[in-house]
């Protein structure tokens, strides 16, 4: 998947910048950002307002390699540092493909602004998950690749969510995805499935990590059809020799290059604004569905940020069976869990009731009501458009 890093014009990176630093976590803190549910093109950049820090909280991570036991654990307060400490694959920085991929990044400041205010609600948790399973660092910043970290990111092929999962690979690795809910869009949940593809790729292809990458890009079978073409075994080409597509041929490279970036951002013109190396969110098993607005209410939030940091429900509420899981910043956890024990569980739903009244039809009631009739049709349970009259429905 290409991504332009092209920023809009009426992004104006030096008046943006010394307060995009300064506030790049308001997100967390009151959460006031720009509604993105409807987003469809990966391709759009289009800036999001910048957002707030909180006070950092240090947090200390064991030093990689060597006798962990003997090794006083390094504290990084900035997440930043703890990616830069933890990068891999730094000798294949230099390879040509990757320096003109370089290229393309160094100096680009609106792009490196949006891209640490997508991420800083989710990149903490996904560079643990990383860490915990031993793998290359670079994978962290993987999503900023394959979808410019937008949770609602969708390519013209149908891939969708920060790690680009096509809907027949996505099941395949337990992602759920139904009306209500598509498990990837949502950030954990697809970085979970997303690491464990990229680990089986891995162990396909002989510990290659490179090999393994191009494969997640472009299809197993493909990279193995280039092994093929070669007349190589798996173990015997590196990737740098593979005649794949074009795409794949550069979508490694620019993983690549933007580790080197981020490993010395100075040395490209750019400045990474400090993030917290911290957990931002909590997350609140509801227990029964509820609607987004009612969670927003409850939390002190605006729709828009429940909806940002909740990128996996599709609809105006919770799944009503699984998940049921909800994430807000942790100033407002507390906040969130006394409203709810507060109000009555009737109330987590506000459907209206309307009794069908003879000639009726479903999609006349859908447009009296400002729906759809598939809406009125999930949510009622029913098989087709036949109702019947004197019988209710729930309105959303």
């Amino acid at each position: 998947m290409k991504i332009s890093l092209k920023m809009p014009d009426r992004l104006q990176a030096r008046s943006f910048r010394a307060a995009a630093c300064w506030i790049l976590y308001t997100t967390l803190a009151a959460c006031q950002i720009t509604d993105r549910a409807n987003e469809e093109d990966p391709d759009d950049l289009a800036y999001f307002p910048p957002v707030q820090t909180t006070p950092t909280v240090s947090s200390s991570q064991p030093v990689q390699g060597g006798d962990l036991a003997s090794v006083q654990p390094v504290t990084y307060h900035n997440l930043w540092d703890r990616i830069r400490a933890s990068l891999s694959l730094q000798s294949t920085y230099s390879h040509p493909r990757v320096n003109k991929e370089t290229a393309r990044y160094a100096g680009n400041q609106e792009y490196f602004d949006l891209i640490s205010e997508r991420a800083a609600p989710f990149l903490y948790w996904i560079v643990g998950e990383v860490e915990r399973r031993a793998m290359p660092m670079e994978i962290a910043l993987l999503p900023f690749v394959e979808s410019a970290f937008s949770s609602n990111a969708r390519s013209g092929e149908g891939a969708v969510g920060l790690w680009q999962f096509m809907p027949s690979t996505g099941r395949a690795f337990g992602l759920q995805q139904d009306w209500w809910y598509d498990a990837r869009r949502d950030p954990r949940a697809a970085t979970a499935a997303a690491l464990e593809y990229l680990q089986t790729l891995n162990e396909e292809f002989d510990q290659d990590w490179l090999v393994a990458l191009a494969a997640y890009n472009t299809g197993s079978r493909n990279v193995r059809r280039a092994l093929r073409r070669s007349g190589f075994l798996i173990g015997e080409a590196e990737f740098w020799n593979l005649p794949l597509n074009s795409e794949t041929r550069t979508h490694v490279p620019r993983l690549l290059a933007l580790a080197s970036v981020i490993a010395d951002p100075s040395a490209y013109g750019v400045e990474l604004a400090e993030m917290p190396n911290a957990e931002p969110l909590s997350y609140i098993d509801i227990g029964r569905q509820i609607e987004l607005e009612q969670i927003a209410s409850l939390a002190d939030l605006e729709i828009a940020c429940v909806r940002t940091l909740n990128p996996g429900y599709l609809r105006w509420a919770t799944h009503p069976k699984s998940p049921q899981q909800i994430a807000v910043p942790k100033s407002r956890k507390e906040l969130l869990e006394r409203g709810l024990a507060e109000l009555d569980p009737s109330r987590y739903i506000k459907w209206e009731h309307y009794t069908i009244q003879p000639g009726n039809t479903l999609n006349g009631i859908a447009q009296k009501f400002g729906t759809s009739a598939e809406t009125l049709r999930v949510i009622n349970n029913l098989e087709g458009s036949t109702i019947i009259a004197g019988q209710p429905l729930f309105i959303p």
